[in-house]
């Protein structure tokens, strides 16, 4: 389908070294991109954060220091990369209504 396809094609952008994993380095600036605050040091945490819930669900993992694409696949469709910003909340809108509230918010905060 077009939206695993999509996926696919970022997984690839991301995975720097082409070993079809994304590793604790490569991970950082994909959740980056993603719009998740994260920092150099959490790569490893949060590596290790989807393979323990991956091996809860009965999977085995296969690696333990990077992801694979299906891996990456169930996590994002499990919702469980989101998990890994605790207190955060995601919301979709257009763009048009994204501009709308970050005008909003700089009026107030400027």
């Amino acid at each position: 389908d077009e939206q695993e396809d999509r996926l696919r094609k970022a997984f690839e952008l991301f995975d720097t070294d082409n070993d079809r994993t994304i590793d604790r380095g490569e991970l950082v600036p994909l959740l980056r991109a993603m719009e998740m605050e994260v920092d150099d040091s959490m790569g490893t945490e949060i590596v290790q954060l989807i393979k323990s819930r991956l091996a809860t669900d009965g999977q085995s993992p296969t690696s333990v220091t990077s992801l694979s694409f299906d891996e990456i696949r169930t996590a994002l469709a499990d919702r469980r990369l989101l998990t890994a910003q605790e207190g955060r909340h995601f919301v979709v809108l257009s763009l048009a209504e994204a501009q709308t509230i970050r005008v909003a918010l700089h009026a107030t905060n400027g």
